[in-house]
């Protein structure tokens, strides 16, 4: 993938207002909002109505770490979140989420920060690598964008060199069927719909930290992991 940070804007899906946004948002998350929204309304919502069901390892204790995850749903941060009691943690969405005055309220107070996905966006970098710093848990979904299959799409891999430069442990978490539970075509969730979210062993980089990497190891890791997480997913298969 290459190294430029020259943007690659589509005007159709971004807007400048989307850029302002960014350019003003400030995360709004605390402790107050964050469990007023998790343990009140998203907890019964996914595990009263949706089903959900958490396998694996969940992240605990303190320290930076950054989530990687497959995308098929809305309802993936969300989804995330909850099955994540453990760790209050920080999401980078697409900025045309906060277009909707539902979610532009919420997805702040839940730690969301907007990232425009059509450029190669430095201020989104910046601001993730200082969360790392200050000991954050961040998700990412390096696909960039919601699976149309449930295929796991080709992966970013800037968040590889990111992992290497801070020296940040690595925790795969598998998606099933949020797709089911929002469709692309509703705005409302299906009640009864049952989502596995299924996490990996924490895994570092070590070999490589102190180390530059080129684009192309960082494409390579970057598809290792990806193929991790597909065996993460079918995991999740083998058990429903």
């Amino acid at each position: 993938m290459s190294d430029s940070i020259e943007p690659r804007l589509d005007p159709a899906q971004v807007t400048e207002a989307d850029f302002a946004y960014q350019r003003r948002h400030k995360n709004k998350r605390n402790r107050f909002w964050y469990f007023i929204l998790g343990g009140l309304i998203l907890l019964p919502l996914f595990h009263l109505y949706l089903r959900l069901n958490v396998a694996g390892p969940v992240p605990r204790g303190p320290g930076p770490l950054l989530i990687i995850c497959n995308h098929r749903s809305n309802l993936d941060p969300f989804a995330i979140g909850v099955a994540c009691p453990n760790r209050m943690l920080t999401f980078m969405a697409k900025v045309e989420l906060f277009r909707n005055a539902v979610l532009r309220f919420l997805l702040p107070r839940w730690g969301t920060y907007p990232v425009i996905r059509q450029t190669n966006d430095v201020r989104s970098v910046r601001v993730l690598m200082q969360l790392l710093k200050q000991g954050e848990s961040v998700v990412l979904f390096p696909e960039g964008t919601r699976s149309r299959t449930g295929e796991i799409g080709p992966f970013n891999s800037g968040f590889v060199r990111i992992a290497v430069r801070q020296r940040v442990p690595i925790v795969l978490a598998a998606l099933q069927d949020t797709e089911t539970a929002l469709p692309r075509s509703s705005k409302f969730p299906v009640l009864r719909a049952r989502i596995t979210v299924r996490f990996a062993e924490p895994l570092e980089l070590t070999e490589h930290y102190g180390k530059k990497l080129s684009g192309t190891e960082a494409d390579a890791i970057s598809e290792s992991l990806r193929q991790r997480l597909i065996d993460l997913l079918d995991e999740n298969t083998a058990a429903a």
